[in-house]
């Protein structure tokens, strides 16, 4: 069973490849694999200092998912949820203070903040001792 567009190790279960630290970085390639964990068992290895070495095997059918993945399949769409999670980041990157911005003004201008908390901004503790003080038989928590 090979995978022609993929330069890895496979077999009918597992598949192994190596990503390149300097296309994808390391927690785009993480968060990924994270997201594949319900399908597959993911192990990680660093061979060289700007690789990573990832080991996909496909777990057993169970009575909640009753057909296994295919490997090549699952290949595939672990390489498009890569370069989903790497774009993703950097238009984060990119786009991370304007959607923050826009984020506090939204809650600036709702009135959120102008509320006051619920409760009393007294210490229970402190209330309950001075009740005690002044002879009021406050309830017990």
């Amino acid at each position: 069973m090979g995978v022609e567009w993929l330069d890895a190790d496979i077999t009918e279960n597992a598949v192994a490849f190596t990503v390149d630290e300097r296309v994808y970085s390391v927690d785009a390639i993480l968060r990924t694999a994270y997201w594949f964990t319900d399908r597959v068992y993911i192990f990680i290895s660093k061979p060289t200092e700007q690789t990573l070495r990832l080991h996909l095997k496909t777990k057993p059918a169970t009575l909640e998912s009753p057909h296994q993945a295919v490997i090549s399949e699952v290949a595939g769409e672990f390489g498009n949820a890569l370069l989903d999670n790497q774009l993703r980041e950097g238009i984060e990157q990119r786009t991370g203070k304007i959607r923050e911005l826009l984020v506090m003004k939204a809650v600036a201008e709702s009135g959120v903040l102008e509320d006051p908390p619920p409760g009393t901004p007294n210490d229970p503790v402190a209330d309950q001792q001075n009740a005690d003080l002044i002879g009021i038989n406050a309830e017990p928590w």
